[in-house]
């Protein structure tokens, strides 16, 4: 009993300007970053790539975007019959949920404009093309 009377704080604390202070001070650490969910179609491009390899990518990756404007078209059947799978697994191109951290900044700008469901413009990175789907 000595214990439990000597370590119970009273009722008013901590006081509520207290809290508001001490969350005031640390309110960026209690923020979530935003996350997205997206799926994604790849055409590899190799850093060192002669010219053939990349335009053979590019025309790639040019008819991809006329295969995606085409009414009815399948995002995820698209990225199964282009995009190389793990372990043989056709995700349909789904990357998951991904924090706003996670996301290459070049690929994050495009991101954060599109609508849900909207596909981005084809991003050349270092490692090949990038078709960004936001789901």
């Amino acid at each position: 009993l000595y214990l439990q009377q000597v370590s119970t704080p009273p009722a008013s604390f901590p006081s509520e300007d207290d809290l508001q202070k001490v969350y005031d001070a640390n309110r960026a650490s209690f923020l979530m970053p935003r996350q997205f969910e997206l799926a994604q179609i790849f055409v590899a491009v190799a850093k060192d790539a002669d010219k053939a390899a990349e335009d053979k990518a590019k025309k790639a990756v040019e008819e991809l975007q006329r295969k995606l404007k085409a009414p009815g078209a399948d995002f995820a059947a698209l990225a199964n019959e282009t995009s190389e799978a793990k372990n043989g697994e056709k995700n349909g191109g789904e990357l998951g949920w991904l924090a706003e951290t996670q996301i290459r900044p070049e690929i994050r700008t495009q991101v954060m404009a599109l609508a849900k469901n909207a596909i981005a413009e084809p991003i050349k990175l270092d490692d090949g093309w990038h078709i960004i789907k936001l789901t």
